[in-house]
Parts: C-alpha cells; sequence; structure tokens
C-alpha cells in the first residue's frame, strides 16, 4: 500500500507503457481453437505485420492453435494463415522476415491448454 499520495502516483499505470525495462517491442498472442473465428484473427495479424503504426512495435505474432484439425484444414483463412506461417518473408512485406508462427500445443503433448 502506497504511503503517500506521490507514491500512489509513481505506481499508475500507462497503457500501452512507453517502454518496460528498455523493451521497445513486444510478441502478440493468439489463442485459437474455432475455425470460424480464423477471418478476425487474419484480420489483426495483418494489422501487426502490415500497418506501418504497429508493425515498428510488434517483435513477433503467435497464434497458438488448440484444435486437433490441423490448421490448413480449417477452412479457407486456416489455410491462409497456415500459408503465412511457413513462409520466410513477411506476408505483407516482402524485404522483412517473416514474424508470424504457429504454435500447435497438441503435437506438444499439451491438449487442452486454452
Amino acid at each position: 500500500r502506497p504511503a503517500s499520495q506521490q507514491e500512489a502516483d509513481d505506481w499508475k499505470c500507462e497503457v500501452p507503457p512507453v517502454t518496460e525495462c528498455d523493451i521497445e517491442r513486444f510478441s502478440v498472442v493468439f489463442l485459437g481453437y474455432s475455425a470460424d473465428r480464423l477471418g478476425g484473427v487474419r484480420q489483426q495479424i495483418r494489422t501487426m505485420l502490415g500497418h506501418a503504426d504497429y508493425s515498428q512495435m510488434v517483435e513477433e505474432v503467435i497464434l497458438v492453435w488448440n484444435n486437433p484439425k490441423p490448421l490448413k484444414e480449417s477452412g479457407k483463412f486456416g489455410q491462409l494463415l497456415y500459408d503465412w506461417s511457413i513462409r520466410d518473408t513477411n506476408p505483407f512485406k516482402d524485404t522483412e522476415p517473416n514474424r508470424f508462427r504457429v504454435f500447435y500445443p497438441i503435437e506438444h503433448g499439451m491438449s487442452s491448454s486454452l
């Protein structure tokens, strides 16, 4: 508990913080299970990696796919996201390395991890 108002003011949060421990970039993690929501996830990933306001701050984007059905077999957006994840370059800026990846917890023995 803060001892004074000044100490309380020192603990106020800013969202998003300007920097935390000299870190200027961050990772974005999407948790996914349902193929019917992948269209929205696709749009957010496109924004994070393709829009200049975000791409300067975002170090990587990770989709944690926790569905037993493979992502590439989960409709047109699942196939698209899978295709983006296996590229060498950023799907929106061919001059940059790809910063999007998919993690499959079920393949690592972590079922029902959402």
